[in-house]
């Protein structure tokens, strides 16, 4: 068995792999990390823009067909059903209808919209979704900084691995 400064060279070979599968693994998690936040920004504008069509439409205001799939992504995805509902109520309080607490929050009772409360729902949809929006790219912002430290790190893991695989190949 070779022995460089008293290690076996074969801890050297592992220690190649194993630098590399990590550096492997940040880079995929920084991948992933940013395909969620571009999703999020796509559905919330989705969200608005189907709200809004529906604060347009005279008469009877019915509920989106979509459930507000940005704050369900936003939700936390081990409770999936507390997202839906906290999309529900979202959605409810924007459209101005109003929970009956001796229904569930599926059983909103629809108003008449008038045009003054048109225009007022227009402008809470489109103040509330900039928030969201917002925020959302904060944490985009948040993100590409994290993202240059963990290019930093997967660079140095990648050299680490590198000297460790020379080292692992010398001769004895």
């Amino acid at each position: 068995m070779c022995e460089i400064v008293g290690i076996p060279s074969f801890a050297f070979a592992i220690a190649s792999i194993l630098a590399g599968l990590f550096a492997g693994l940040i880079a995929l998690i920084e991948n992933w990390a940013g395909r969620i936040i571009a999703m999020r920004l796509r559905s919330i504008e989705r969200d608005r823009k189907t709200m809004l069509d529906a604060s347009r439409k005279p008469g009877l205001a019915k509920p989106s067909p979509l459930i507000s799939s940005s704050e369900i992504v936003a939700a936390d995805f081990r409770d999936w059903n507390r997202g839906r509902r906290s999309a529900l109520r979202l959605q409810a309080a924007i459209l101005g209808k109003f929970h009956d607490k001796s229904r569930s929050i599926i059983g909103l009772t629809p108003r008449k919209i008038s045009s003054d409360d048109g225009l007022l729902q227009t402008a809470l949809i489109e103040r509330s979704f900039a928030e969201m929006t917002q925020s959302v790219k904060q944490e985009a912002l948040d993100n590409s900084i994290a993202k240059r430290r963990s290019k930093v790190l997967v660079a140095a893991l990648l050299c680490l691995a590198a000297v460790f695989g020379i080292l692992a190949a010398l001769p004895c």
